[in-house]
C-alpha cells in the first residue's frame, strides 16, 4: 500500500520559491517598462519546462553574482509568476484571475512547452469560456493558429467559422485567415452562404496575396498596365514587364526564392563574393519537396560541402528564412565555430521586408546533430524529435547567439519545402585570412598521438603567410602577439592536415592556414 502526500510537498516547494537563499538562475521576463527580475532553481526548471531546459542547456549567460540569466521577454512578469507558482506547487487559482489573464497564461505555458497547462486550459476555455472566446473571436483565433500546438482552440475556431459564417467573417479581416482554414471552411457541404458571397471572401483573401508584387513594378510601368486594361483603345505594352533587377535568373533553380535582388543582397553579405548576375552558378544539393525531410537524407547529401546557404519557406505563411554557412554540415553533436555565418528572412520574395543577422557569439554559430536538419546555434532550429529516419517536427526561430530576432514570432512552424545550395565561386585573388595558431606550454613530443596531451591557450593571429616558414619567426616572442583568447579548435580536420610547425625557444607553436591560401603562399614545412 502506498500513500501520496503531495499537499505538503507542494507547499514545501512553494516555499523554497519564495526563499532565495539556493537560487542559481536569475530570469528576466517582461518588456520595458514592465520587466521584472525573479529568482528560480535550475533543476526544477528543467524538470518542469522542456523549453527551460533547452534554454538553460545552451545559455551562457552569466551574471557578476554567478548566476545563471536568462530572458523571456514575451512574457509579462504577472503571468510568469502564475507560471511558477504552477511549476514549483502545481498549484493554479483560476478564481483568482480575469478571462484574458488565463488565456495569456495559456499562450506563456505553450510558449514553455508545459503540456499539461496546455491541454487543461484549452479545455476549461472550451468547456466554461465558450462565450468569451466568441466574444474574443479575432484575438483568440489569431492566438491559436500562431501555434502548432493548440490543436483544440483551433478546431474550436474552425466549427465555430461553420456555425456563423457570416457573423464570423464581418467581425474578421478574412485576409488574416491561414490557407489551411479557409479550404477547411469553404470545403464544408453544411456552410451556411450562398456561392457567390463564398467567392466574395476568397477573392479578397487572394487579392491581399497579389497585392504586395505591385512593389515589383515601376511606378510608370503600373500605371501603363492600367492604362492599357482600363482605357479603351489604348496602346498595348512593349517591353519588358519584370524590371531587371527582379528578372528570376534561370541559373537561380529554386521552387523558393526567384527574386533576383534579394539573391544578390544576400551574397553582397559574404566576404569576397563575385556578385555577377550573369555568373550566378548555384549547384543543388537538396531540396525537401524532392528528396524528403528527413535528418539522414539532409546529411546524406549536405553533409562535408562547404559554404552552402539554405533557404526555408514557412508552411502557411508567405515567409521564407534561411541561413549561410560557410564551413561544412556534420552529422556529429557539436558546435561549428566561424564568425562569418548569418541568417536572413523575407516575406513574399519582397526585398523590402528583408532581414539579415550577423553572428554575435562565433562558439556557436553552427549546431551539429544527427537528428538535426541545418541550425543555426539555437536562432534556427530545424530538429526530428522521432529520429532521424523521421520528418522534422520541432522547427523555432529564437534570437539568441544572432544579432536580431528574424522572425515576429517564437512560436513553432511547419517546413513546406527547403533547400541547400553550394554557393557560386569566390572572387580569384581573394584577400588573405587570418591564420589561427595554438599556443602549447611545453614541447611537442615526436609521436603526434601526444598532442592531445598538450595543455592549449588559443589566440588569433593575423601574421601575413609568407613569414610563416623555418627560421623567420624563431627567435620572436610569440606570446606578444596573443591578444584575443576567445577561439577554440579550427572549425575543420581539413585545416588541421596544413599545419605549420615553428619552433619558439622551449615552446612549439602551430600556425594553421586555410587549404587555397596554402598552394597561394607555399610556405615551407619544417
Amino acid at each position: 500500500m502506498s500513500t501520496v502526500f503531495l499537499s505538503k510537498l507542494s507547499q514545501n516547494y512553494i516555499e523554497l520559491l519564495a526563499d532565495n537563499e539556493y537560487c542559481d538562475v536569475t530570469i528576466e521576463v517582461g518588456e520595458d517598462p514592465n520587466v521584472k527580475i525573479l529568482r528560480a532553481h535550475v533543476n526544477i526548471l528543467c524538470c518542469r519546462s522542456p523549453y527551460l531546459r533547452r534554454t538553460l542547456a545552451s545559455n551562457k549567460k552569466i551574471k557578476n553574482n554567478g548566476l545563471t540569466h536568462i530572458e523571456l521577454p514575451n512574457i509579462s512578469p504577472e503571468i510568469f509568476q502564475i507560471i511558477l507558482k504552477y511549476i514549483y506547487g502545481g498549484i493554479l487559482s483560476l478564481n483568482d484571475h480575469d478571462n484574458l489573464e488565463i488565456f495569456k497564461v495559456l499562450l506563456a505555458a505553450d510558449e514553455l512547452l508545459i503540456q499539461e497547462l496546455v491541454d487543461y486550459l484549452q479545455k476549461y476555455f472550451i468547456e466554461n469560456k465558450s462565450k468569451w472566446m466568441e466574444q474574443h473571436f479575432g484575438f483568440v483565433h489569431k492566438a491559436s493558429f500562431q501555434s502548432n500546438s493548440l490543436l483544440k482552440l483551433q478546431k474550436f475556431c474552425t466549427d465555430f467559422m461553420l456555425k456563423s459564417p457570416e457573423k464570423i467573417f464581418k467581425l474578421l479581416d478574412v485576409t488574416l485567415l491561414p490557407e489551411k482554414t479557409l479550404v477547411q471552411v469553404i470545403q464544408r457541404d453544411d456552410l451556411q452562404m450562398k456561392e457567390v458571397e463564398v467567392w466574395e471572401r476568397v477573392l479578397k483573401w487572394d487579392f491581399q496575396l497579389v497585392r504586395p508584387y505591385e512593389k515589383l513594378l515601376k511606378l510608370r510601368l503600373y500605371e501603363e498596365l492600367l492604362n492599357s486594361h482600363l482605357v479603351s483603345n489604348s496602346k498595348p505594352i512593349v517591353g519588358t514587364i519584370i524590371p531587371k533587377n527582379f528578372t528570376i535568373d534561370g541559373n537561380i533553380d529554386s521552387n523558393i526564392v526567384y527574386n533576383l535582388g534579394i539573391i544578390t543582397t544576400i551574397l553582397n553579405h559574404i566576404d569576397d563574393m563575385d556578385i555577377d548576375s550573369a555568373h550566378l552558378k548555384f549547384r543543388l544539393l537538396l531540396r525537401g519537396s524532392r528528396d524528403g525531410f528527413t535528418p539522414k537524407k539532409f546529411h546524406t547529401l549536405c553533409d562535408n560541402k562547404y559554404e552552402t546557404i539554405t533557404f526555408i519557406k514557412v508552411k502557411g505563411k508567405d515567409e521564407i528564412i534561411g541561413g549561410y554557412n560557410p564551413l561544412v554540415w556534420k552529422s556529429s553533436g557539436s558546435w561549428g565555430l566561424t564568425k562569418h555565418s548569418f541568417i536572413f528572412s523575407f516575406k513574399g520574395n519582397d526585398i523590402n521586408s528583408l532581414i539579415i543577422s550577423n553572428i554575435v557569439n562565433a562558439e556557436c554559430a553552427l549546431n551539429y546533430g544527427v537528428y538535426r536538419g541545418p541550425c543555426f546555434g539555437q536562432d534556427i532550429v530545424i530538429y526530428s524529435r522521432n529520429g532521424e529516419f523521421q520528418n522534422y517536427n520541432y522547427n523555432y526561430c529564437e534570437k539568441c547567439y544572432y544579432g536580431k530576432q528574424i522572425r515576429d514570432t517564437k512560436y513553432q512552424f511547419t517546413i513546406e519545402d527547403y533547400e541547400l545550395k553550394i554557393m557560386p565561386p569566390k572572387k580569384q585573388g581573394r584577400k588573405k585570412s587570418p591564420i589561427w595558431l595554438h599556443f602549447i606550454e611545453r614541447p611537442l613530443l615526436n609521436s603526434s598521438h601526444h598532442e592531445a596531451k598538450c595543455k592549449y591557450c588559443f589566440g588569433k593571429m593575423v601574421f601575413d603567410p609568407k613569414y610563416i616558414y623555418t627560421g623567420d619567426i624563431s627567435q620572436k616572442d610569440i606570446r606578444q602577439y596573443n591578444a584575443i583568447h576567445e577561439f577554440a579548435n579550427p572549425p575543420d580536420e581539413l585545416l588541421r592536415e596544413w599545419g605549420i610547425y615553428c619552433r619558439l625557444g622551449n615552446n612549439e607553436v602551430l600556425g594553421e592556414i586555410e587549404l587555397n591560401q596554402y598552394w597561394l603562399n607555399k610556405p615551407k614545412l619544417l
